[in-house]
This record gives C-alpha cells, sequence and structure tokens, in this order.
C-alpha cells in the first residue's frame, strides 16, 4: 500500500493472528535507511519480522518505507512459504547496489538480529 510517499506492506501473519493461532511467537523490529548514506535522499526504512522461536519460522512481516524500500517483502514471501528455518536463512544473498540497498542492508540486519 502506498500513502503519499510513505509505502506500507505485509505478508505472512500479523502478531495478533500469531497468537490467536497459537504460535509461540517473538518479534524482531530493525530501523535502518533504504540505501547508502553517502547516495542523496536516503529515507527510514522499518523492519518488523515476527517469528515462531519454537518452530524457528519466520510467519510474518510488517515493512514502512520509502524509494520501494516495501520491495525488501519480496525476499520474506519464499522464506515464510516455504517454512525455512531460521539457521538457514543466514546464507541468504541480498542483492547490494549503493543507490537501493546499504552493503548490511535494514532486511539483512534484520535477519541476523533473529539469529542471535
Amino acid at each position: 500500500m502506498q500513502v503519499f510517499e510513505s509505502e506500507i506492506d505485509r505478508t505472512g501473519y500479523t502478531k495478533e493472528q500469531t497468537i490467536f493461532n497459537c504460535f509461540n511467537v517473538k518479534e524482531v523490529v530493525v530501523n535502518g535507511t533504504d540505501h547508502t548514506h553517502y547516495v542523496a535522499d536516503a529515507k527510514p526504512v522499518t523492519i518488523k519480522i515476527i517469528y515462531d522461536q519454537k518452530a524457528r519460522i519466520i510467519v510474518g512481516a510488517q515493512i514502512f518505507g520509502y524509494n520501494k524500500a516495501s520491495l525488501r517483502i519480496n525476499a520474506l514471501i519464499p522464506i515464510i512459504w516455504t517454512k525455512t528455518k531460521i539457521g538457514e536463512i543466514e546464507y541468504l544473498d541480498l542483492p547490494y547496489s549503493p543507490p537501493f540497498a546499504k552493503s548490511v542492508d535494514v532486511l539483512k540486519a534484520a535477519l541476523t538480529k533473529i539469529n542471535e
């Protein structure tokens, strides 16, 4: 969904839906920017990932940002759909290009935080 210049995307369950469906959930929220600071107009991005800590799978995600930041949700959709285990996500190779993403993108930071 786009609201003026901002973008909001969601996939999978919300935290409320996971509680209703008896998942053993935790969530991670990470704030960052959509691309490298030395490229003009870097904007904020917030990613929330909801995961089942017992099953070790991601069950939902939400993203808020600008400049097509919401496209990061596309990397999470197959992870949720295939029930990829959290320990296997560290091998996810995300594209990097300074105008579009940082070398350690906000999405990669969120996925790393789950693994801690």
